[in-house]
């Protein structure tokens, strides 16, 4: 089960606390929560006997908010593979599964009550524990329809294929002189609160919005909205006049200034705790669609590695032993196990994607420079921020 600060969604997550079901009933209590209303249609029919019995309007209102959390139409199939699961933990009476379900119920008929602030806090924090489990449990049968339908999403039809990125008609990152990741280094200002050399990426969409961030797991399957919810201070628009690039962030509007130098940005002065002493320089990274790598690549000498081949396969070392935490898009955080493997690999979008023979798939960032695309072999690259070089 998950929770949500204070009730708890079944089968999501491994089973935590309560303290979801007591946020849900301190919400309830101030009518601050809400969302979209399902109903189910026709008579209210039972579907399974049980203490109470689980009926089309219970089932249909907990469909409903999966929907409305995700962000998905369910396809026939997949509300089916839901509903059986339900049918299958009433006739078992499967008793914390059926309460949590029952609680979710009771959460949906309180939503539509709130304000549309409170109605994306929430949003937000169911779709975190979603993810959550994702990535705990991602073999269990709830979490594998849930994941399957987000994916379809991600891909831009139900059933579809193809990942996209979110830009102007498609058009994937790089395709033209602007969008892109781009990292920058520097040196913060005398008496800044860091004073070591500092990293910063910045990643340009073609449809003229920004994100002031690295994107966890690269943008293979990025989603605008997520990461906008997700880290709103980061998520802006840009417009472009000449060689100057006028960027705005957040809430609040946060003005920031590049100009344009071939494939580089150079970030002009603004005030702020993290000033650089003088304007940087942002350089574009490679989107590096197809690349294949051949040899074993660690973090230092004595790092766990993980070994590419050009033919598409790998091998991990336990290259994420002590990586410390790692983020995921939707703002949650953890740490990987660090256990090695086996299977195949692909890098696009500046997404590292590895896909274990044991069913488990792992994602990453991956940057290298455009100018080192070509090297052959491929001397170093980054997953995540950290760099990793060839034995």
């Amino acid at each position: 089960m998950l929770e949500l600060d204070c009730v708890s969604i079944p089968r999501l997550t491994a089973m935590k606390t309560l303290t979801f079901f007591v946020f849900a009933v301190m919400l309830f209590a101030a009518g601050t929560l809400s969302a979209p209303r399902v109903q189910a249609q026709g008579p209210d029919s039972i579907i399974a006997k049980g203490d109470p019995p689980l009926t089309e309007s219970i089932a249909g209102k907990f469909v409903g908010l999966l929907q409305w959390t995700l962000d998905v139409q369910f396809s026939r199939d997949q509300t089916g593979q839901i509903l059986q699961i339900l049918i299958s933990d009433w006739q078992a009476n499967k008793r914390t599964e059926i309460d949590t379900v029952l609680e979710l119920v009771k959460l949906a008929d309180g939503l539509s009550r709130a304000s549309e602030a409170d109605r994306l806090r929430a949003k937000q924090v169911l779709f975190t524990e979603i993810a959550k489990g994702f990535q705990q449990e991602p073999n269990d049968p709830m979490n594998r329809v849930l994941m399957q339908a987000y994916q379809s999403k991600q891909a831009g039809a139900p059933g579809g294929t193809q990942p996209r990125t979110t830009t102007k008609d498609n058009a994937r990152i790089g395709s033209d002189s602007l969008s892109g990741i781009y990292i920058g280094v520097y040196n913060p200002s005398p008496g800044a609160a860091i004073n070591s050399v500092q990293t910063a990426f910045v990643t340009f969409f073609a449809d003229g919005h920004v994100y002031w961030s690295l994107p966890a797991e690269g943008l293979l399957y990025f989603d605008p909205r997520v990461a906008q919810r997700a880290h709103p201070d980061d998520w802006g628009t840009y417009r472009v006049v000449g060689r100057e690039i006028s960027v705005s962030l957040g809430p609040n509007y946060l003005k920031r200034v590049f100009v344009k130098e071939g494939e580089k940005l150079k970030l002009q002065n603004y005030e702020g705790q993290f000033r650089a002493s003088q304007s940087y320089t942002f350089t574009r990274l490679a989107a590096a669609d197809g690349l294949k790598l051949e040899g074993t690549y660690r973090r230092y000498a004595e790092a766990p590695g993980i070994a590419f081949s050009n033919d598409g396969r790998f091998r991990d070392e336990g290259f994420t032993r002590n990586f410390g935490t790692i983020g995921r898009p939707e703002g949650s955080t953890y740490e990987d196990d660090g256990r090695g493997g086996t299977g195949n690999y692909r890098i696009e979008q500046n997404t590292l994607e590895l896909r274990y023979s044991d069913g488990r798939v792992k994602r990453f960032a991956f940057t290298i420079p455009a100018d080192r695309i070509t090297d052959r072999p491929i001397r170093s690259f980054r997953i995540n921020y950290e760099v990793f070089s060839l034995d």
